[in-house]
């Protein structure tokens, strides 16, 4: 369950290798994505615009994963310009773990 977590690394990197445009939007690989996904956004990401995350939130969404969106405000890509940031980060990354720890301990 937990290699769940790392989808969207793998997503970008095929998006990297793919160069026709097909293949470069992630979408081609909703259908494959079952992992509860948590969305970390800055909204003032414009390596990846926060549209395209809300795009994505969508489609996982109507795929019925269980998936939510947290939109840090005036941050861009790294989102630890801050230690209260990156903290703030950390935060929601183990609620979200903790949301899903009894699936986990299930395994």
């Amino acid at each position: 369950m937990i290699t769940g977590w790392i989808v969207l690394v793998v997503i970008q990197r095929k998006h990297r290798r793919n160069n026709d445009e097909k293949n470069q939007c992630n979408c081609n690989y909703m259908n494959n994505i079952k992992t509860p996904s948590l969305l970390i956004t800055g909204e003032a990401d414009y390596r990846t615009p926060i549209s395209e995350t809300e795009q994505f939130y969508q489609a996982l969404k109507l795929q019925n994963v269980d998936t939510a969106i947290v939109r840090m405000p005036h941050m861009s890509h790294a989102l630890t310009a801050r230690p209260s940031y990156l903290q703030q980060k950390l935060e929601y990354i183990l609620w979200w773990f903790d949301k899903y720890k009894d699936r986990l301990e299930e395994k």
